[in-house]
């Protein structure tokens, strides 16, 4: 949320509040899609659930959150909007190589950073 206040025009409250529902209606229709994916995908489709969700109601929650993302960019487009996704894109640059794809090249770049940024801010 902090980092919302380093867009340009995030001076007033409303607009923080635009960009932060817009970032939250983009991890709710992606948990909603998630529920639709894990209930055919291989390993999770034979787990015994005690209880199973209706598809109806994740299917139709993805549909309005994914309402709820466009339609604030098409009505009228801030280019806020375009920093927000890219900030939340710039995150999977790390997390997809090292737990899609098992990458360790950057392990020891990565700590000597940790350390550094850790003795040079006293943490």
């Amino acid at each position: 949320m902090a980092i919302i206040f380093l867009i340009p025009d995030s001076s007033s409250f409303s607009t923080i509040l635009d960009y932060f529902s817009f970032t939250t209606w983009i991890f709710y229709g992606t948990s909603c899609l998630a529920v639709v994916v894990l209930r055919y995908k291989t390993p999770y489709k034979d787990m015994k659930r005690p209880y199973k969700v209706w598809l109806v109601f994740p299917v139709f929650s993805f549909i309005i959150a994914t309402y709820l993302v466009f339609a604030p960019i098409i009505q009228e487009f801030k280019m806020g909007y375009v920093y927000v996704v890219v900030l939340l894109l710039g995150g999977s640059i790390f997390y997809v190589p090292v737990h899609v794809f098992g990458v360790t090249w950057f392990d020891g770049p990565m700590n000597r950073i940790t350390l550094f940024l850790q003795n040079t801010l006293q943490l």
